[in-house]
């Protein structure tokens, strides 16, 4: 079973191409080919000839942690992915991390300079799943190129959690949980009995 935030494939008529699957990959003709070329049907790709029309900066080929004038220039770098994320794996995004951190040296401390990765339980694609998956990135952003204030901790609320507990019904109930900044993880900071739905009982260690 699909996490539900994944979007939907729409698969379309056996007569007729499939619909959504073609939309991100349609991208690829035309902004990344070294030529673009609009008449590219991306959904007959044959990789042994469509790769090499690929420009060698695309980021479908290209990983690399040559970020030098992107540093330079005060850029900074917020990743999140969700632990339960079934399209692109949450291990990529942690590969990638650690292979920047080691390209340029200073260790965690150096590189959470400007690089920060959130990685969110539970939560899909994108979102969806019992996860806290509503949270704003941009707003910690802003205030780390602006005011050069590094983010830690960011609050986040999800709505798809379901108990039983202080309800009739099951419904669906709202928690919320700080996002910790790698590599600190979340502690309930107990004793048994604090509400675990509230993310003031939670610290980031």
């Amino acid at each position: 079973m699909q996490p539900s935030g994944i979007p939907t494939r729409d698969i379309g008529a056996a007569t007729s191409p499939p619909g959504n699957i073609g939309l991100g990959s349609g991208r690829l003709p035309l902004f990344w080919f070294t030529t673009p070329d609009p008449t590219y049907n991306p959904l007959t790709v044959n990789y042994d000839t469509a790769i090499p029309l690929v420009a060698a900066s695309s980021p479908a080929v290209d990983n690399s942690t040559d970020i030098d004038a992107f540093i330079d220039r005060g850029g900074k770098l917020i990743f999140y992915h969700g632990l339960s994320d079934s399209g692109p794996p949450w291990p990529y995004t942690y590969d990638y991390f650690g292979a920047v951190e080691k390209d340029h040296g200073g260790g965690l401390a150096g590189v959470s300079q400007f690089m920060k990765m959130y990685l969110i339980p539970n939560m899909g694609h994108c979102g969806g799943n019992a996860s806290t998956d509503r949270f704003d990135m941009m707003t910690p952003m802003v205030n780390w190129i602006e005011n050069d204030v590094a983010p830690g901790s960011i609050i986040a609320t999800g709505t798809n959690f379901n108990s039983m507990l202080g309800t009739l019904t099951g419904l669906p109930t709202t928690r919320s949980r700080p996002l910790c900044a790698y590599p600190k993880t979340l502690r309930y900071m107990g004793p048994i009995g604090r509400d675990i739905s509230v993310e003031s009982n939670y610290l980031c260690q």
